[in-house]
């Protein structure tokens, strides 16, 4: 039996991730138990009517007795380790936040007591397993026994209009970054260039700033600049990368990028961040300063201008996934 604890990983790369291990799981007929802590993920996963694997909603207690107990063959999907000995047993790494100790603030302290719980229990399991070398560099400074082994869902590629200039498949959160991607999209409409931006932004209270900022942009242009598609599946994801001529990702922190890999995997150019995830990823990079809004701007004027049409790009990565399982399953 494989245990899975994914109680913190919510809609998003992460849950993208699960999704098709559990896939993988599945077609192996891998008896599987999963305990998750949003009822969104466990609605999502139980649409899925697995027949080896089991969908658990865990509260924060009961995650916590579990990390206090000794358990095998178990994955932490959620970048800790357990408080006492796993045999058999993997942290799969993917929050950049709980590697290096961040600077003091009143509002860093959960990541800063995440850090250490990781620098203190990081023997609890047989090696931390995580996708980029950035993350391997950091995660072995503070002593964990790591293996890179990175994983993504290939994206068919299609014959499709490209009716976008860019697009931004992403979260809401303030390390996404949209905040200054708007305010570059906005100086280039001020300057009267043409173009076509697709985001993946929900309309809720909590985007209302984003989305507000959206209608604002659009209504300067007299059309639709940013085009907001809200939450996509995967057949969304799928059309809105083959419907664009490049991926625009403007992030200031990754452990990895799933959505880099998946615009590669289908052919689409990269214009991503000067940061560690990005020139880990891709081959030939093309690359700007997140926290510049003239050097976002430059660049996508650039590839508003035809610029980068003879760039060659390629993933620098091989998927591990299968060795991931087999060492699970042993």
């Amino acid at each position: 039996m494989i245990t899975i604890e994914a109680s913190n990983i919510y809609l998003g790369g992460g849950f993208v991730l699960l999704e098709e291990f559990l896939r993988q799981l599945e077609q192996r007929a891998l008896p599987t138990r999963v305990y998750v802590g949003y009822e969104v993920v466990f609605d999502r996963l139980t649409e899925h009517c697995y027949n080896n694997i089991d969908i658990l909603k865990s509260s924060p207690l009961g995650t916590l007795c579990r990390y206090m107990r000794k358990g095998t063959n178990t994955l932490f999907f959620c970048s800790l380790p357990p408080f006492v000995k796993y045999k058999s047993s993997v942290v799969y790494f993917h929050n950049p936040y709980f590697a290096s100790r961040p600077h003091f603030s009143i509002g860093r302290l959960k990541y800063i007591a995440y850090h250490y719980w990781v620098k203190i229990f990081k023997k609890k399991v047989d090696f931390f397993a995580c996708q980029t070398q950035n993350i391997s560099t950091q995660l072995s400074d503070i002593g964990c026994n790591v293996k890179s082994m990175p994983f993504y869902i290939a994206v068919q590629k299609r014959e499709l209009p490209k009716i976008y200039d860019f697009c931004y498949i992403s979260t809401v959160s303030s390390h996404k970054n949209h905040k200054r991607l708007f305010e570059a999209i906005e100086t280039l409409v001020d300057s009267g260039k043409k173009l076509r931006f697709a985001v993946t932004i929900r309309d809720t209270e909590q985007n209302s700033e984003l989305t507000t900022k959206i209608a604002q942009i659009n209504k300067k242009a007299a059309e639709e600049v940013i085009v907001n598609l809200g939450f996509v599946n995967r057949q969304g994801v799928e059309e809105m990368l083959n419907s664009s001529k490049a991926v625009f990702f403007p992030s200031l922190t990754e452990t990895f990028g799933l959505p880099i890999a998946e615009a590669m995997s289908c052919g689409v150019k990269v214009i991503a961040s000067n940061r560690a995830y990005a020139t880990d990823l891709i081959d030939n990079p093309i690359l700007f300063d997140p926290e510049d809004i003239g050097s976002m701007t430059s660049a996508m004027n650039d590839e508003l201008d035809g610029k980068n049409e003879d760039v060659s790009q390629s993933l620098n990565i091989d998927d591990k996934l299968n060795e991931l399982i087999s060492f699970l399953a042993k």
